[in-house]
């Protein structure tokens, strides 16, 4: 009988071992510290996102989960501008993550802002292509290696490679990044020999079969790295529930402002490859809130009701966005915010949503649709005829949200001229007010922009002033006279 036994319990373990392991990895990107439902006009919000977090993690155990962040976290709403980033950070620490992977808009509230919230962090920010300057100032781990569902698990975290495209003056200072690909080549093989059950990469990229501009890596990467078994990517909002690339790499990606949290589901076994699965879970006003969460979160909640009850002024009719940014009164209005609050003699500008605001009452939440950005302003000297290079440039996005109007001059492009007004018609350095995501050159829109800026000559200098505080300003004088028609066609 005792022998029985025994091989009975090694038939047992040796069937045990072959069982299946299940993993559960759970993804949020590009949140945009929509956490309270004053914070955006969606169905869902963190706190409810936070609920749904909770029950998955407990119906499948903390040991077999993952929880993952890819960026744009913390700006992008009412309560990110109030807090410069801080609800977003109490968010993630609460929520325990096991890794939060920053993204562009990381860098909104300046460089400096980012590495004090990184050092506020309890959870590791993991990046492999960005650091700061000095690298001592904080160490972004390139990856993690995690033990759960009683398996070796690898995830590799990577920043936007394209920062420089989209941030400048102080958004980008004292920091520089690089291509993911390039960090891969690095690690990669360090990673490969540590024989990991599982391997994922986690950015703030996306999938982007036609990517003109070269700032989605995602393809590229899966081709030449097929050891990655699940990429985790975001950026671009939107949603992938899976995607299966042609060297068997999987992708999935949540969407964006919690309306989604991907479930990847990760089976081991030793006959057999792995197999994943994935959802994306629906977030909406059923999902029920996280209290606990909301509990934490009170006081920042109250200080946003606060601040969505201050008045700004009241408008005596609306002002209406364009499709893009020509004949558009929004345009018209923050344009001339910029240059007053500049002081510049002209400006180019868009508009930043396709928000109007309407007759009545205008207050903090009115003023934040139409300018959803921290964007900082810049001045910069400029010849009547390097203004016509910007202008011509400009014309390639004329019927994209992208193209930045004339404001305070007028661009002939029948004949290829630009007209001034009579005051600047003998300058021969115009000051030109742009904000910082143009300055960027606008996710590498505006190459001639940038090459014509970043010259000494042209006295870039950075204000102390956002849009936003600058149209807020404007809001409480007198509305600027709308001209209807700056380029001649």
């Amino acid at each position: 009988m005792p022998y029985i036994h025994s091989a009975f319990i090694m038939i047992f373990l040796s069937l045990f071992c072959h069982a299946e392991q299940s993993l559960l990895i759970l993804q949020s990107t590009d949140i945009h510290s929509n956490v309270f439902a004053e914070d955006s006009n969606h169905k869902a919000n963190w706190l409810r996102m936070s609920s749904k977090i909770n029950e998955l993690r407990t119906q499948q155990g903390r040991s077999n989960t993952l929880l993952i962040d890819c960026g744009d976290t913390i700006q992008g709403s009412l309560s990110a501008s109030l807090t410069r980033g801080a609800a977003a950070i109490k968010m993630l620490n609460y929520q325990d993550y096991d890794a939060w992977i920053p993204g562009n808009h990381e860098l909104d509230f300046g460089s400096a802002r980012f590495l004090e919230l990184c050092k506020q962090s309890t959870i590791p920010v993991l990046s492999a292509n960005f650091e700061f300057i000095p690298k001592k100032a904080f160490h972004f781990k390139p990856y993690l290696t995690y033990k759960r569902a009683n398996k070796k698990i690898i995830v590799i975290g990577m920043q936007a490679s394209f920062l420089e495209y989209w941030s400048t003056g102080s958004q980008f200072s004292n920091c520089r990044v690089w291509s993911a690909k390039e960090a891969l080549a690095q690690i990669m093989p360090n990673i490969i020999k540590e024989k990991a059950d599982l391997i994922i990469l986690a950015l703030h990229q996306g999938i982007a079969f036609r990517d003109d501009r070269k700032v989605n890596e995602v393809l590229d990467i899966a081709k030449l790295y097929p050891e990655i078994n699940l990429i985790l990517g975001g950026h671009t909002h939107r949603e992938h529930a899976a995607y299966l690339s042609r060297s068997g790499v999987f992708y999935t990606q949540a969407g964006a402002h919690t309306e989604h949290l991907a479930k990847i589901i990760v089976n081991f076994s030793k006959k057999n490859p792995l197999k994943i699965s994935s959802e994306l879970i629906k977030i909406d006003h059923n999902t029920p809130i996280d209290a606990k969460a909301q509990e934490l979160m009170k006081n920042i909640h109250q200080d946003l009701k606060q601040h969505l009850a201050k008045p700004i002024t009241t408008l005596s009719k609306d002002l209406r966005a364009a499709k893009i940014g020509l004949n558009c009164e929004i345009t018209h209005l923050i344009g001339h915010a910029v240059i007053n609050a500049s002081d510049a003699d002209i400006a180019i500008h868009g508009r930043l949503s396709s928000k109007s605001l309407k007759q009545g009452p205008i207050g903090e939440r009115e003023l934040f649709d139409i300018i959803p950005y921290e964007n900082d302003l810049f001045t910069v000297k400029v010849s009547p005829s390097e203004l016509l290079q910007i202008m011509q440039e400009q014309m390639s996005y004329y019927k994209s949200y992208s193209f930045n109007a004339p404001i305070n001059f007028t661009y002939d492009q029948k004949n290829d001229t630009i007209i001034l007004k009579t005051k600047d018609l003998h300058k021969d350095k115009l000051s030109l007010c742009i904000n910082s995501r143009v300055a960027a050159s606008g996710g590498n829109r505006f190459p001639v922009l940038k090459t014509i800026i970043s010259q000494a000559s042209a006295k870039l200098t950075e204000l102390p002033i956002k849009t936003r505080d600058a149209v807020r300003n404007q809001l409480k004088m007198k509305l600027p006279t709308f001209e209807k028609t700056l380029i001649l066609k």
